[in-house]
């Protein structure tokens, strides 16, 4: 007997209606997510199209390597701290790229990089409007 694929959506509906049926009144089991995650996650999502869309920003490796740094970022500080050994491997590069990329995305202005001891500190840019008109991105 072949049984039909689950899809997660459909079941969360059904979970939500059974529930408040049986309580008679509209429950939501869905996570709330708070309006500081939500404009962290935007801004992140935003950060990724102006690095796609730059035209400045070739070969694609440059790109991979802001992405696998952006994912690492605090939501309080806007920074970040992986070695160049995770980025490398998490962007799929050598690390001399990673060090190549990283000076690239540094003179555009996307990253800011605070020099340590072990990892380096790195800060991606609160406001990204000046980003997007030095790369003239405006849409």
């Amino acid at each position: 007997m072949k049984m039909k694929p689950v899809d997660p959506q459909n079941n969360l509906h059904a979970i939500e209606e059974a529930m408040s049926a049986s309580r008679g009144h509209t429950v939501s089991i869905a996570p709330r997510v708070s309006p500081l995650k939500k404009a962290f996650a935007g801004w992140k999502l935003d950060l990724i199209k102006l690095l796609c869309a730059d035209p400045r920003l070739k070969p694609d490796s440059i790109v991979r390597v802001g992405i696998a740094i952006l994912g690492h970022v605090n939501q309080l500080s806007f920074e970040a701290f992986p070695s160049q050994r995770t980025v490398a491997r998490e962007a799929a590069v050598s690390s001399g790229t990673v060090k190549k990329a990283i000076r690239r995305l540094e003179a555009l202005g996307y990253l800011t990089v605070r020099k340590r001891r072990r990892n380096n500190r790195y800060c991606f840019p609160r406001s990204l409007a000046l980003i997007a008109q030095l790369a003239d991105l405006d849409d």
